[in-house]
């Protein structure tokens, strides 16, 4: 695990989309802070230029679309639960790491699984991890402050200079 900037999430993401990756957002607008990958790709979604994937309450209800459409160049964007972090935090994992900070309460099949079966089922897929930390997975519909203003910080910055727009 590596925790980023948000300057340095916004540089990696800025990079990702321009080469054609797709961002894949997860998380469920009923459990408070779990929906910040999904009001990033909301915001997203008014650009031409990027590919975006909601996968409301889990991958699980996209993997078909990932494998019939063969998304091969994936930015996953998630909830995270990292103690010692702060609310807001951005972090970035690889596979292996995934189990011990993407909240399993969250999703119906485990997300390395599911992983695994992209990777297995697509070959030659590359999977960008990253991690929003949360620090509320409660049902509700209030987002923490924190995270409100990260999502507006870097959608700002991906925006800044017409470069996605």
């Amino acid at each position: 695990m590596k925790v980023l900037t948000r300057d340095e999430a916004c540089y990696i993401l800025k990079k990702k989309i321009l080469e054609g990756f797709t961002v894949v957002c997860i998380g469920s607008e009923l459990r408070s802070d779990d929906r910040a990958a999904i009001e990033l790709c909301k915001e997203l979604e008014s650009s031409k230029l990027i590919k975006t994937l909601i996968c409301e309450y889990g991958i699980e209800n996209c993997i078909g679309e990932i494998l019939e459409d063969g998304i091969k160049k994936i930015v996953l964007i998630d909830a995270a639960i990292a103690s010692g972090l702060d609310p807001a935090s951005i972090i970035i994992l690889n596979i292996n790491e995934v189990q011990n900070y993407m909240p399993y309460s969250t999703h119906a099949l485990p997300l390395p699984l599911l992983l695994k079966l992209i990777m297995e089922e697509l070959k030659d897929v590359e999977i960008v991890i990253m991690g929003i930390v949360v620090s509320k997975l409660d049902i509700g519909l209030e987002m923490n402050p924190q995270i409100k203003n990260l999502i507006s910080s870097l959608i700002n910055c991906l925006f800044e200079e017409n470069v996605l727009n």
